[in-house]
C-alpha cells in the first residue's frame, strides 16, 4: 500500500494518558480535541505542528479577527471545511504519485544519484556526516537506514525544515552544489501551547486574511524567490526530494538534490515579519540587520521566553499571548521550546523539546522580567570583555571571533543561573492574586538577575591569578554590572 498523507496513519499523537498512536492528518485534525499533544523526536513535532497549522490555514482561510478567533477557542475547530479540503486535496497528498508526489520533486532524476534516506533524520549516519553512535549505516553498509512510509514522510516534513548547508547534489546532475540550511536550523523556537492539540493549534494561528499556496497547491516543487506568506513560509521546500520506495513499500533511499539556478533561503527581513516561532531582533552588524535567537545545547531553553522581549519580532504567536489573555481564560499555557543544533551546519550535535509555563495574565510583567533578563546578559557580557580587555588577556580591538567567544561563555553561563528562576517567576506570575504582587515579583526578579550576572562573572574570571591586576579588572567588571543594575532599578514597572 503507498501512503496517503490525508487519509492514511503517519502524524504521531499522544493522549492525556501518555499513549502515543498514528493517524492521519484527517484523524489528527477532526480528533485534535481528543489528542494532547504531537509526538516524536523535536525537530518532527515542531515541523508537523507547522504543516497542521498550514493546512488549517488553507483549509479555512484562518479566524477573520479575534472575536473569530475566540469563538474557535470556545466551539472548536471548523471541522466541516478542514474535513472538506482534506477530501478535496487527498489525491495530491499521494507520497508515492508519479505527477504530484507530496512535498516532493516528480521530476528528480536518477542522474543525482541514489542516497540513504538516512539522510532526512540529522541523528543518523550518512556519507561524510558521521554521529557518535547509531544501529543503522549508510547505504553501503551492512544494515542502512529503513522506514516505513509513516516515518519517511515524519522525516521528509522535518527535513524541509530542519535541512542542513553542505554540499549537495546538483539538480541538473552536474555535480556538487553547496545547499542553503532550512529556516528553523539552529533556531531557538518558541512554541506555545495548551492541554489539547486542537487549543495548541489555535494558539499557533493568526488572525486576519491569509494567501498563498502550500507545496500541494503550488506549480513547483520548490520556489525560486522567497516565501511571500505564512502558509508559504510554514511548508517552505529547501531541497528537491523524490523518496524511493522498496518493493515491499519500506522507504531505504531517496534522491536529494538542490538547484544551482534558484536560491530557496529563505531572507532575515522574511523570518521577522512572518514566522510565528522565530525570535529575531533588530541588530546593526547582524546580517541582514536581523539577530535570530538560536539554539545552543550549553544555553538555558529559558531563553525562549525572550520572545516577549520589548525589541522582538517574530515568534508571533508567543507575543498575540496577551491580546488573547481574556478570551484564553485559566486554560494553561506554556511554551515550548525546541532546538536543533548541528556543527559547522553539517553534523548532528543535539535536538531538545522542553516546556516552560508562561503568564497569560501577567503578560506584561513577564515581558519586563525578560527585558530585564536580556539587559543583564548583555551587561554581564559586555563586563567580561572589560575584564578580559583590562587583565590584558584581550586586545581592546580584538577580533570579532575572540570577543564572540567571550559573549558566548558569559551569556551560556549566565542563562544557565536564570533557568529555574525564570520558570518560576512564569508560575508564580500567573498564580499572583492582583498587580501589585506582580510588581513586587518583577522587583525581587531584578535581584535575582543581577545576582546571576555577578556570578556569572565571578564563574567565568575563575582562572585569574589573584594578583591585584586581576582583581582589579574583576571589580571594574563587577561595577559595570552594579551600574545596569542600578539604571533598571527606577523601571521595573511596566
Amino acid at each position: 500500500m503507498l501512503l496517503n498523507a490525508a487519509t492514511d496513519p503517519w502524524v504521531m499523537v499522544a493522549d492525556a494518558g501518555g499513549r502515543v498512536r498514528e493517524v492521519s492528518l484527517a484523524a489528527a485534525l477532526a480528533g485534535a480535541d481528543r489528542w494532547e499533544c504531537l509526538a516524536g523526536e523535536p525537530p518532527v513535532a515542531a515541523a508537523v505542528l507547522r504543516l497542521l497549522t498550514a493546512v488549517l490555514l488553507d483549509a479555512t482561510g484562518g479566524p477573520r479577527d479575534h472575536d473569530d478567533w475566540a469563538r474557535w477557542w470556545h466551539d472548536g475547530l471548523p471541522l466541516d471545511l478542514i474535513s472538506g479540503y482534506l477530501h478535496e486535496q487527498q489525491e495530491r497528498m499521494h507520497l508515492h504519485s508519479g505527477s504530484a508526489p507530496f512535498l516532493q520533486d516528480p521530476g528528480l532524476a536518477d542522474r543525482v544519484g541514489v542516497k540513504s534516506v538516512g539522510e532526512l533524520a540529522p541523528h543518523l549516519p550518512t556519507g561524510q556526516n558521521p554521529v557518535i553512535y547509531s544501529d543503522t549505516t549508510d547505504l553501503g553498509g551492512p544494515n542502512p537506514a529503513r522506514f516505513t512510509q509513516a516515518q519517511a514522510l515524519r522525516w521528509l516534513v522535518s527535513f524541509h525544515q530542519f535541512s542542513r548547508t553542505g554540499m549537495w547534489a546538483n539538480a541538473a546532475g552536474s555535480g556538487p552544489t553547496p545547499g542553503r540550511a532550512g529556516v528553523l536550523l539552529d533556531r531557538l523556537l518558541a512554541i506555545p501551547t495548551a492541554p489539547t492539540l486542537a487549543r495548541t493549534l489555535l494558539l499557533n494561528t493568526p488572525t486576519g486574511p491569509v494567501s498563498g499556496r502550500p507545496p500541494w497547491r503550488a506549480g513547483a516543487p520548490v520556489h525560486g524567490r522567497p516565501p511571500r506568506d505564512l502558509i508559504e513560509l510554514l511548508t517552505w521546500q529547501t531541497r528537491h526530494v523524490r523518496l524511493l520506495p522498496d518493493d515491499d513499500g519500506m522507504v531505504t533511499r531517496l534522491l536529494v538534490a538542490v538547484d544551482p539556478g534558484i536560491d530557496p533561503v529563505v531572507p532575515r527581513g522574511v523570518i521577522a515579519a512572518l514566522d510565528p516561532h522565530i525570535t529575531a531582533v533588530e541588530a546593526d552588524g547582524a546580517t541582514e540587520g536581523w539577530a535570530l535567537l538560536g539554539y545552543d545545547p550549553n544555553v538555558a531553553s529559558w531563553r525562549a521566553t525572550t520572545a516577549l522581549g520589548t525589541a522582538t519580532r517574530g515568534a508571533r504567536m508567543v507575543r498575540a499571548l496577551e491580546e488573547r489573555a481574556e478570551t484564553i481564560g485559566r486554560t494553561p499555557v506554556r511554551i515550548e521550546a525546541v532546538g536543533l543544533a548541528v556543527e559547522s551546519k553539517a553534523k548532528y550535535v543535539s535536538w531538545m523539546r522542553e516546556s516552560v509555563p508562561v503568564s497569560v495574565h501577567g503578560t506584561a510583567h513577564l515581558r519586563n522580567a525578560v527585558r530585564i533578563a536580556e539587559t543583564m546578559a548583555d551587561a554581564c557580557s559586555s563586563a567580561l570583555v572589560t575584564v578580559r580587555q583590562e587583565a590584558g588577556l584581550q586586545a581592546p580591538r580584538a577580533m570579532r571571533e575572540q570577543r564572540a567567544r567571550a559573549v558566548a561563555a558569559a551569556q551560556r553561563s549566565y542563562w544557565t543561573r536564570l533557568e529555574r528562576p525564570g520558570t518560576d517567576l512564569s508560575e508564580e506570575l500567573e498564580r499572583a492574586a492582583d498587580e501589585d504582587i506582580r510588581s513586587r515579583l518583577v522587583d525581587g526578579w531584578l535581584r535575582r538577575a543581577a545576582s546571576a550576572a555577578h556570578s556569572a562573572l565571578d564563574s567565568c574570571t575563575a582562572s585569574l591569578p589573584a594578583a591585584p591586576r586581576y582583581a582589579a579588572a574583576r571589580a571594574t567588571g563587577h561595577r559595570a554590572i552594579t551600574r545596569t543594575t542600578a539604571a533598571l532599578a527606577g523601571e521595573v514597572r511596566p
